[in-house]
């Protein structure tokens, strides 16, 4: 994770430490080669002196080498040599290690393609924001050029860049120009579901953690205006985003009233144009760590959105999370899986019009050198959903199943997917599009039975089918 913190006095936001930000430090390229020195530090751990810390940098790098027993092992000692609030978080490490152990068994059908020379460089290129026709797109570079000036770790500091897609390619990144950057740092934190506006976080001298946004005039956009006071406050906000109709702002904010951490707050436009007093998502979706990157999908039903809180493999990964307009209610936040989400912070996906595409930015062998952005192929992508019929019934043919409950977990993500009610007559029907799942099914006086399904898309693709379960009685 890249940290901002200036040594300049910022008023209520002093030393504004953006914890949720890839800018400003090398940490998150270190963080991804921490399993480059495993070697290193299991040698510094069989010293005759060995400290917290040190057990603890083990196991963190054996959790972002996916090394998840050896890293369980390394928390659990860590654990056995601190107080009762490093012992709380090497539990966080230890649960999450669980996960990961699960979640890459089932990873995600997906490919990377990493965007090349004319997007990427060989500093941090970053948080890719895409509109759904996939007409342009604009992130923010740490590299040489523009109006960046080279800042004490040896990175220049953060400006926005945008390409345009020409012949089905996106053509050599620009700088967006100096009515949106400057000599200090920009950063592009959201973008309008029709790509007219975009959303900016600025850090400079005598400003920092405040949301501007900026129209687009052709094929540019134009001087980035400041957000009124109903979004930017005393506290740290950090990104934001419009829901299609353009009436809703959502954002993220460490201000008071939350959750802990910073948190996703929603505020709805008014008659004369201004924003309505922010509500905060509540606690579905927040929790007392950081929440960040709210981005509503066209749909107006779909968020997605990066958490640190929420079941994870470590660090912030990606979540979604689906709105009930009737109930007034969101949906439990469902991880998108591995190999998009891993040890390291995820922070933000993008979506194409057909879901089958969608841009993120990460550190891979593949890359240019550093955070790099990719175009991610959902491989097994299908909007047809196969609908399964299903029975449950015992095994003896005798002893009557009732009050039976079926939960459906997603494998990649080890996330519920559903759960049903089956009829009286044992009964039940599921709509699931393709990938790999486990259904749990539980009823008094039965064993509790589970059993893998997997839903095959493409030519493979089946509109019906009809399974029976057969349940033992204790």
């Amino acid at each position: 994770m890249y940290l901002k913190c200036s040594s300049i006095s910022r008023g209520s936001k002093s030393c504004a430490i953006r914890s949720l930000t890839l800018i400003k430090s090398t940490t998150k390229n270190v963080i991804c080669k921490r399993e480059k020195n495993i070697p290193y530090l299991e040698k510094a751990n069989k010293a005759s002196k060995v400290t917290p810390e040190m057990v603890l940098y083990l196991g963190k790098a054996y959790q972002h080498g996916l090394k998840f027993d050896d890293a369980i092992k390394a928390f659990t000692k860590y654990k056995s040599m601190v107080g009762e609030k490093e012992k709380a978080e090497a539990d966080r490490y230890i649960e999450q290690c669980n996960l990961g152990k699960e979640m890459i068994k089932y990873p995600l059908d997906v490919t990377f393609e990493n965007l090349g020379p004319s997007i990427n460089s060989e500093y941090p290129d970053y948080y890719p924001f895409v509109p759904p026709d996939e007409s342009f797109f604009v992130f923010t570079s740490r590299r040489k050029g523009g109006q960046a000036v080279l800042e004490y770790d040896g990175y220049y500091s953060s400006d926005i860049y945008i390409s345009q897609e020409v012949n089905g390619q996106f053509e050599k990144a620009k700088n967006i120009g100096p009515q949106i950057n400057t000599g200090l740092d920009e950063e592009v934190v959201g973008i309008s579901v029709d790509g007219n506006k975009i959303f900016i976080y600025i850090d400079h001298i005598k400003e920092v953690g405040e949301i501007y946004v900026s129209e687009r005039k052709g094929k540019n956009f134009g001087p980035r205006v400041k957000l009124g006071k109903s979004v930017n406050s005393e506290s740290l906000e950090t990104s934001a985003s419009l829901n299609a109709e353009g009436d809703i702002l959502f954002f993220a904010s460490n201000r008071p009233g939350g959750l802990g951490g910073t948190d996703i707050w929603m505020t709805r436009k008014l008659p004369n144009g201004d924003w309505a007093e922010p509500q905060n998502l509540g606690p579905t979706i927040n929790t007392p760590y950081n929440e960040d990157f709210p981005n509503m999908m066209p749909d107006g039903k779909t968020l997605y959105f990066a958490s640190q809180g929420h079941k994870g493999l470590g660090g912030y990964d990606i979540f979604f999370s689906i709105y009930d307009s009737e109930k007034n209610t969101w949906t439990k936040p469902r991880n998108i899986g591995y190999p998009i989400n891993n040890p390291a912070d995820n922070m933000t996906i993008f979506f194409s019009q057909n879901m089958k595409y969608a841009y993120v930015s990460d550190v891979r062998k593949e890359g240019m050198g550093d955070l790099d952005i990719y175009r991610v192929n959902f491989n097994n992508r299908d909007d047809r959903q196969t609908i399964v019929k299903c029975t449950v019934a015992s095994t003896d043919g005798v002893k009557t199943v009732k009050d039976a409950s079926v939960s459906l977990i997603e494998l990649s993500s080890q996330d519920e997917y559903g759960t049903y009610t089956p009829t009286s007559k044992n009964k039940f029907v599921m709509a699931m599009p393709p990938g790999k799942y486990k259904i749990v099914i539980t009823a008094e006086g039965f064993n509790t039975y589970t059993e893998d399904i997997t839903i095959l898309g493409k030519n493979s693709f089946q509109e019906l089918i009809e399974k029976d379960f057969k349940l033992l009685p204790k």
